[in-house]
């Protein structure tokens, strides 16, 4: 069910397998149902579970620092979206919240590509954004809390992605073959930063003004066209919502675009973020803001593509993935990042 179903998750200890046949037990599921790991990422696992009465997915959030707050958050979205994008989650069996995990029914798809991106998938996305809107005064009835990392004005933003450079360049400062990379890192970001504050006040945009609640959408931090699955029947997927609540529009339709791993075409940018700022029922002005949010949106997604690249170990791969880089920081330069605001 994960864009990362392929990858291996690591050596299962012992001591492990004997903490997944407790989860599996708490889910209602025989303990000794087979089962293989899926994804196996800093924060959650996920495991597919085969069982005679179906195939499930079962997620973990850990025990770490928190994986209560996760866990919550992602139980009560699920919990709001039901009644109208059912279609578009996996189905959710137990929540355990004593275990913090939580049994899905396995959803057998295939990751996106850009040739998957048609009107149709395009439609799918926009359908579930109507459904966040109307579904607005239910989740200000309970309270929920800003998504983790969420920035609501435009300082906070650029502030919160400068830390994230910061800690980017140093990584590169560490890895063997980075040094031209990591010489070019923050004073890239120096200029994007410095150029889009520079265009927020030339459009007469206040960058330490705060975005009230009315204009705030229903999102998860990472939530994107990289975390869904196209079913055999052509139908869209979304999963991973942990850590949602409010989130800045402008900033999660900037992200649409700038993924790395799978990202909406610019070509679409005129077509599809004022539908879905009109489906949003927040202000137009949230386009302007989208467009200017870009660059740094891309930026912010080249801090991550470091972050995957130090866990790679074959030089190979390494040296390849260094130059898709500073290809990248060039292409920022682009018109096409730098859109009208």
């Amino acid at each position: 069910m994960s864009k990362r179903s392929h990858t291996k998750a690591g050596q299962v200890t012992h001591e492990r397998k004997e903490e997944i046949s407790l989860l599996l037990s708490c889910c209602g599921l025989p303990p000794d149902a087979a089962w293989e790991p899926v994804s196996a990422g800093p924060l959650n696992q996920v495991f597919k579970v085969h069982t005679r009465d179906g195939v499930y997915a079962l997620k973990w959030y850990g025990q770490g620092r928190g994986a209560a707050v996760r866990f919550l958050t992602e139980q009560a979205w699920y919990d709001l979206l039901k009644p109208l994008a059912q279609r578009h989650m996996p189905e959710a069996v137990v929540w355990q919240a004593a275990r913090r995990c939580v049994l899905l029914k396995w959803v057998e798809g295939a990751s996106l590509k850009a040739e998957d991106l048609t009107p149709a998938a395009l439609a799918d996305v926009l359908a579930l954004v109507s459904a966040l809107y109307r579904l607005r005064p239910a989740a200000v009835g309970r309270a929920f809390p800003p998504a983790a990392g969420a920035c609501f004005s435009l300082l906070d933003r650029l502030d919160a992605v400068g830390q994230g450079v910061e800690k980017t360049a140093r990584q590169l400062a560490g890895l063997r073959g980075a040094k031209a990379l990591a010489g070019r890192w923050e004073p890239a970001w120096q200029v994007v930063m410095s150029a889009v504050l520079k265009r927020a006040e030339k459009a007469g945009m206040d960058p330490r003004l705060v975005l009230p609640l009315s204009q705030r959408m229903l999102a998860a931090p990472d939530w994107g066209l990289h975390q869904a699955l196209r079913t055999a029947g052509g139908r869209l997927v979304f999963f991973d919502f942990d850590g949602a609540g409010w989130e800045d529009p402008a900033w999660w339709l900037a992200g649409v675009f700038t993924r790395c791993e799978v990202a909406l075409p610019l070509q679409h940018w005129n077509s599809f973020v004022p539908a879905a700022v009109r489906l949003l029922g927040v202000e137009p002005e949230t386009v302007r803001r989208a467009a200017l949010l870009l660059p740094a949106s891309r930026f912010q997604q080249l801090c991550g593509a470091v972050e995957r690249l130090v866990e790679r170990s074959p030089a190979a791969a390494r040296a390849v993935a260094l130059k898709e880089l500073e290809a990248a920081l060039t292409d920022l330069a682009r018109a096409e990042w730098w859109l009208p605001v």
